[in-house]
């Protein structure tokens, strides 16, 4: 299976999704799917959304080092017209997925955990 069948399993029984991107810790994507019927400019919404958080997920990285609480493993975040789960998959990787207002965040993260293995053993 490849990277974007696996991140289209995550999405699609997901409403208003928008897409996802696996992600390298050096900002450089893996992969990255768009949701059926996502509008034009999800496509850039997503990238830039899924480097940004890598930044974001940094940060987060530095407070767990300083506090000796272990790798932050989940960030769920919801602003006016966009929101977003990142999910750590491993040392090196992340996925983020973009939700719409609204959405149903919980059921995001539920199929993210449901294929996170799967995601693991294809790296």
């Amino acid at each position: 299976m490849s990277f974007e069948n696996l991140l289209n399993k995550i999405i699609e029984p997901c409403a208003g999704t928008l897409g996802a991107a696996l992600m390298g810790s050096d900002g450089i994507p893996i992969a990255q799917v768009l949701a059926v019927g996502a509008e034009a400019d999800a496509e850039d919404e997503v990238s830039i959304l899924s480097v940004e958080l890598g930044r974001i997920l940094s940060e987060c990285q530095k407070l767990a080092d300083s506090t000796e609480s272990g790798l932050p493993e989940e960030l769920t975040l919801q602003m006016e017209r966009i929101g977003a789960v990142v999910r750590r998959v491993d040392e090196e990787n992340y996925l983020v997925v973009a939700i719409s207002p609204g959405s149903n965040a919980g059921r995001v993260r539920f199929g993210i955990r449901r294929h996170l293995f799967e995601l693991r053993e294809l790296l």
